[in-house]
C-alpha cells in the first residue's frame, strides 16, 4: 500500500467523514451547473465546468453533489447523498422496436437462449473488489444517466453498472482501470485531479447505476429453471428444447434448400463463371485492373463441413425428390443456397438468394458465424441508385472526396461528382481540377448527418426494399438487439452510409484496409460500372482474429512499419495475394473471398476482420446490426477496444441487458 502524503490523508479523511455523515447534516442539492455557486468558499468545480463557456446541461455534479446548509448560506463539502430514482433505469424501453409486429413464444426462446449466458456473465464480472481502506464504504446510488454516453475517462469503455468517482472533479473510471491503477498511475496526467491533489485508489468513491434490487431481480429471472420456457407446458428444459425444434419444423415446412453446390463438375464451373470469375487452375486477372479472382483446383472435390460433404450439407428440407437442376437451367439453381468450392484464396463461401431467404434460412446460415453473399437484393427496389439519379436528386451537397493515391481530401459538390461517372473524359476533367488521380471515393456519406433525414426516399427503399433478412437487419425488427438501447442513452449511428468509390486507374489501389468491427454489418452494392465483380472481399472467421493479428503484426516489424495501437483495429494495413499465400503458408489460415456485383449484399459477423479491393466504379451502401448469434464475438472485441483506449459506441453491456427486459 502506497504511502500517503499528508495533504492526501487529510483529503482522505475529510471525505471519508462526509460519506459516514451525509445523513447527519441538511443538505441542498446541487440544481445548477458549477459555474453558477462561485459565492461559495473553496469551491470546487467537476471537470466539465472548468470552461466558463460550458453549458449547464455538461455539469457532472448536478444533480449528485449536495452543500451543506449553515446559517443561511451553502458550505462546501464532499456530500454525495443516494439519489433519489423516481422510477427505475430498467424501465426504460427503446421506442424503436417496432412491437407492432408478432413474435411467438418460440421467437422470445430463441433469443433468451442467445442472451441468458453472456449476461450472466456480464452481471458476474461486473462485481467491485473491495480495498482494505474502503470496505467500509457504503455503495454510492447514482442518478440516472440520461442523454449522456457513460463512459471511462480512462479507457473510454461504457460504463455497465458499477464504477468508481472522483468526488473532486467527477471523473468515473470503470473497475478494470481500478483494478489495473498500478498501469494508469504510469501516465501522471491520468492521475492529476484539478483540487490539487493526485488520483488514488483511496480517495475514489464506489457508485453504482442500479440498485441492488433491480439487479437480484435479473439475476433470478436469469437463474430460474424454466426461464426460456416462457407460456410453454414443458416441465425441463430438454423439453423445451423438444418442443422448440418441432415448432420450427413446423415453422419451416415451406421451406426448400437446394444442395450447397451443383452436383456435376460442369455446373460448378458454369456458376463460377455466372459470378464473373475464372475456373482455370490458375490464378485468373480480371479486366477491369489486374486484380486476381476465384480460381479453381484442378480436381473438383467435396468440402468436410462438420462431417457433412459440402454438396450435401444443406439437404431438402421438406419437399421429397426434387429434381435438381442441369447446367442450362442456372436461374432457378440459384434460387436458394449454395457453397462454392474451396480454392487456393478462399474458404467454401455460402451464396443466397433475397428472393427466398427466409428468416429460419437465414438463422441456419448465421448460427455458424461465417460471412455470405446475398443475391438479387434490388429485386424489390423502386429507385434508381445510380450516379445520375444522385447527380439530379442531391446535387447541391457538398461531398468530401478522397483521394486513394494519397489519401488527400477535397470538397466538392455531389452533381460534379457523379456527372464524372458519365464519362472517362468528364473523370479527367473533374479529377484534373484538385490535381487528384482518378482512383477516387466518398466514405461513410453522409459523414454526420442522419441518414434518414438527408436521404429519406432512399433510406426507406434501402431498409424496407433493399436488405435482405429484414427481421435482423430492419431498424426496428427483433433480431437486431442493438434497438433495445433506450433513447435515453444516446444509441449509436449505426446507419446506413454509403461508400462510393470510381476507378479508373490500375496502378493505384482503392481499398478499406484490414479492420475488425464490434457490430455486424451488411454492404449492399446499389450501383456498378462493371457487369461483372466490382468489388472483391477478404473476410476472415473470427476464431482466426489471434493468428491474423499475430500475423500482421509480424509482417509490419519486419517491413519497418508503424503502423498504429493494435494491427487490426487500427485499419493500417491491406493484405496483398503474396500475403494472403504467407498466411495460410505459416498459420494455416485462409479468408472467405467474395466477388460483390451490382444487386450482391455481403454479411460479415462482428468479429470477422476483412478487407476489401474496388475494382470498378459503384455505389454501396451499408447497415450495421447487433445479431444474437454474435454477441460473444461483440464483447471480445469490445474488450480488445477497451485495452487500447477506444470508446465503446455500442454499449453492448447495457445493450444486451435491456434486451433481457424487452422480452
Amino acid at each position: 500500500m502506497p504511502k500517503l502524503s499528508r495533504a492526501e490523508q487529510t483529503y482522505f479523511s475529510l471525505v471519508n467523514n462526509h460519506r459516514k455523515n451525509v445523513e447527519k447534516y441538511d443538505l441542498q442539492l446541487q440544481d445548477k451547473g458549477c459555474n453558477q455557486y462561485e459565492e461559495i468558499e473553496q469551491f470546487v468545480k467537476c471537470k466539465s465546468c472548468l470552461d466558463p463557456a460550458a453549458a449547464e446541461v455538461d455539469c457532472l455534479f448536478k444533480d449528485f453533489r449536495a452543500f451543506r446548509q449553515h446559517k443561511g448560506s451553502l458550505r462546501f463539502g464532499y456530500f454525495f447523498p443516494d439519489a433519489i430514482q423516481q422510477r427505475s433505469p430498467l424501465s426504460h424501453s427503446s421506442k424503436r422496436l417496432n412491437k407492432n409486429k408478432p413474435y411467438d413464444a418460440t421467437d422470445r426462446h430463441y433469443l433468451k437462449s442467445k442472451l441468458r449466458d453472456i449476461l450472466k456473465e456480464t452481471i458476474a464480472h461486473d462485481q467491485p473488489t473491495f480495498h482494505h481502506r474502503t470496505k467500509s464504504y457504503k455503495v454510492l446510488q447514482r442518478k440516472d444517466f440520461e442523454e449522456y454516453r457513460h463512459v471511462c475517462d480512462i479507457c473510454s469503455t461504457s460504463i455497465f453498472n458499477f464504477h468508481y468517482v472522483c468526488p473532486g472533479c467527477a471523473i468515473d473510471i470503470c473497475l478494470h482501470c481500478y483494478n489495473h491503477w498500478y498501469q494508469v498511475k504510469k501516465d501522471p496526467k491520468k492521475t492529476e485531479c484539478h483540487s490539487g491533489l493526485k488520483h488514488s485508489l483511496q480517495t475514489f468513491t464506489l457508485s453504482q447505476k442500479y440498485t441492488k434490487g433491480d439487479m437480484d431481480t435479473i439475476m433470478m429471472e436469469l437463474d430460474e429453471e424454466d426461464v426460456l420456457l416462457d407460456d410453454s407446458s414443458a416441465k425441463t428444459e430438454a423439453e423445451a428444447e423438444a418442443m422448440l425444434d418441432a415448432k420450427l419444423k413446423m415453422k419451416s415446412a415451406d421451406t426448400v434448400v437446394l444442395p450447397m453446390t451443383p452436383d456435376s463438375d460442369d455446373q460448378r464451373i458454369d456458376y463460377i463463371e455466372d459470378r464473373g470469375c475464372s475456373s482455370s487452375a490458375s490464378l485468373q486477372e480480371s479486366s477491369s485492373g489486374g486484380i486476381p479472382v476465384y480460381s479453381d483446383d484442378d480436381s473438383i472435390h467435396s468440402v468436410s463441413m462438420g462431417g457433412h460433404s459440402a454438396s450435401t450439407y444443406y439437404e431438402v428440407v421438406s419437399q421429397k425428390d426434387r429434381d435438381v437442376t442441369t447446367s442450362n437451367e442456372k436461374s432457378s439453381r440459384l434460387e436458394d443456397v449454395i457453397m462454392t468450392e474451396e480454392t487456393s484464396m478462399s474458404l467454401p463461401t455460402i451464396i443466397a438468394n433475397a428472393v427466398t431467404l427466409t428468416t429460419r434460412k437465414f438463422q441456419e446460415i448465421w448460427q455458424k458465424k461465417d460471412p455470405l453473399l446475398v443475391e438479387n437484393c434490388l429485386e424489390k427496389s423502386c429507385l434508381s441508385w445510380n450516379p445520375k439519379f444522385f447527380g439530379e436528386k442531391y446535387g447541391d451537397q457538398e461531398i468530401e472526396v478522397i483521394d486513394s493515391r494519397d489519401n488527400s481530401k477535397h470538397i466538392s459538390t455531389s452533381k460534379e461528382f457523379f456527372d464524372s461517372y458519365e464519362s472517362e473524359e468528364k473523370l479527367k476533367e473533374y479529377c484534373k481540377r484538385p490535381g487528384t488521380s482518378r482512383v477516387i471515393k466518398i466514405k461513410d456519406w453522409p459523414p454526420k448527418d442522419d441518414f434518414k433525414e438527408v436521404f429519406n426516399e432512399l433510406h426507406d427503399d434501402y431498409m424496407n426494399k433493399v436488405l435482405p433478412a429484414p427481421d435482423y437487419c430492419s431498424e426496428g425488427d427483433f433480431f437486431n438487439i442493438s434497438n433495445r438501447l433506450p433513447e435515453e442513452y444516446m444509441p449509436p449511428d449505426l446507419g446506413p452510409k454509403m461508400f462510393i468509390s470510381q476507378v479508373n486507374d490500375p496502378t493505384i489501389k482503392s481499398c478499406t484496409k484490414l479492420h475488425c468491427d464490434m457490430a455486424d454489418a451488411v454492404n449492399v452494392m446499389c450501383y456498378s460500372k462493371s457487369k461483372s465483380a466490382a468489388a472483391v472481399w477478404d473476410i476472415f472467421a473470427s476464431k482466426n482474429l489471434p493468428q491474423l493479428r499475430s500475423f500482421v503484426h509480424k509482417l509490419n516489424k519486419q517491413r519497418k512499419r508503424n503502423l498504429g495501437f493494435d494491427p487490426i483495429l487500427s485499419e493500417s494495413s491491406y493484405l496483398e495475394e503474396a500475403d494472403l499465400i504467407e498466411l495460410e503458408k505459416q498459420t494455416g489460415v485462409k479468408p472467405f473471398r467474395f466477388m460483390q456485383k451490382a444487386g450482391d449484399a455481403v454479411f460479415v459477423p462482428a468479429g470477422c476482420a476483412h478487407q476489401v479491393q474496388n475494382i470498378a466504379g459503384s455505389i454501396k451502401c451499408a447497415y450495421d446490426f447487433l445479431s444474437p448469434e454474435t454477441i460473444q464475438e461483440s464483447s471480445l472485441i469490445t474488450s480488445h477496444l477497451q485495452n487500447i483506449k477506444l470508446e465503446d459506441k455500442l454499449q453492448l453491456k447495457t445493450t444486451l441487458l435491456y434486451a433481457w427486459k424487452s422480452l
